[in-house]
């Protein structure tokens, strides 16, 4: 049993209220460990304020508390102990590390990103998980807490969504095994197939007409890029849900190893979503640009206009596979 995990429970069920951060522009993975933890909190009487900058997608709803989730900004009182997920950095959650609502406050870290900055006074990163709901459920073994319905839910929605179905290479026995057992413990596979995956909003249709006359392949067909102006994201009012998971379907062209995906946030602000397929390290790729996250799936956020970011980024991706490092 990992001493920091004892430590977490510790702090945690000595508190009467705590806050739970999850990223912004949230996917599957991040509410359901949000969630997740919040429903086992709630076991113990203690109640979880739930942050998120960022409106939710609607696609959601089906879980326990989606409701309860607000911003920062509408919260009068900080709790004492505040817990990030699936967070590689504070600044992560769309919030200022130095913001003075953090001040004094006790942060734990529940992370699996290779790039966390292990910027909590507790710290559990485990950057072999697949998901976060996986470093989830480690806490929630310790603290003894009860797999409810809707705690599994929470927990198969994020394992199922950060590995791309179970499809990534990410993947192992193990998180199979924690799949079954979440099926056994009453996880809502239909409520995920139906409003995951077999459920496509207009915006992201649109988003996908896009991207598919819009891609452009280079260095041999190695490399294919994308990009959503600021005008078409507004024009579809696609979320970040409805633009979750497009880049795929660039990255698995026959023959490409590098997706990447540039969306136009606004004027001078362009977040960048890199992909690899095999044996690129795109983490590393985000890195140089001051973001970071996982071998196979990085991303980072640039100031400054698109076509200047879009230079930038593809002359050093280009540059990276001039390198030839690969076998």
């Amino acid at each position: 049993m990992s001493e920091i995990l004892v430590q977490m429970k510790e702090i945690i069920l000595a508190q009467q209220q705590i806050m739970i951060i999850s990223h912004s522009n949230p996917d599957g993975d991040t509410l359901g460990s949000q969630l997740a933890l919040a429903d086992a909190v709630n076991q113990f009487g203690i109640d979880a304020v739930l942050i998120n900058k960022d409106e939710l997608s609607v696609k959601y709803s089906f879980l326990n508390k989606y409701e309860q989730v607000r911003p920062l900004e509408d919260n009068e009182i900080t709790p004492k102990v505040i817990v990030f997920v699936d967070c590689a950095s504070m600044e992560r959650s769309g919030y200022a590390a130095n913001d003075k609502r953090f001040c004094d406050r006790i942060i734990i870290n529940i992370d699996h990103h290779l790039s966390n900055q292990l910027y909590g006074a507790l710290n559990y990163v485990q950057d072999s998980a697949a998901a976060n709901v996986q470093v989830i459920v480690k806490l929630l073994q310790v603290m003894e807490a009860k797999i409810t319905p809707a705690i599994a839910t929470a927990l198969y929605l994020g394992l199922s969504t950060d590995t791309g179905s179970f499809l990534f290479d990410s993947v192992s026995a193990n998180t199979h095994r924690l799949a079954a057992e979440l099926i056994d413990a009453g996880a809502d596979t239909d409520q995920v197939r139906m409003n995951i995956y077999e459920s496509t909003s207009v915006a992201k249709f649109r988003l996908l007409k896009h991207i598919y006359e819009h891609t452009t392949l280079e260095y041999n067909g190695v490399l294919s890029w994308s990009q959503f102006s600021h005008e078409l994201l507004m024009e579809t009012k696609a979320d970040s849900a409805d633009i979750d998971g497009v880049i795929n379907n660039i990255k698995n062209i026959d023959g490409v190893e590098i997706a990447i995906l540039f969306r136009e946030l606004d004027e001078n602000k362009v977040k960048i979503s890199f992909r690899s397929k095999n044996w690129a390290d795109v983490n590393q790729l985000a890195a140089h640009f001051g973001g970071g996250g996982h071998i196979r799936a990085a991303g980072c956020t640039i100031l400054a206009p698109l076509e200047e970011v879009k230079t930038q980024v593809l002359a050093y991706t280009r540059a990276y596979l001039a390198e030839g490092t690969h076998d």
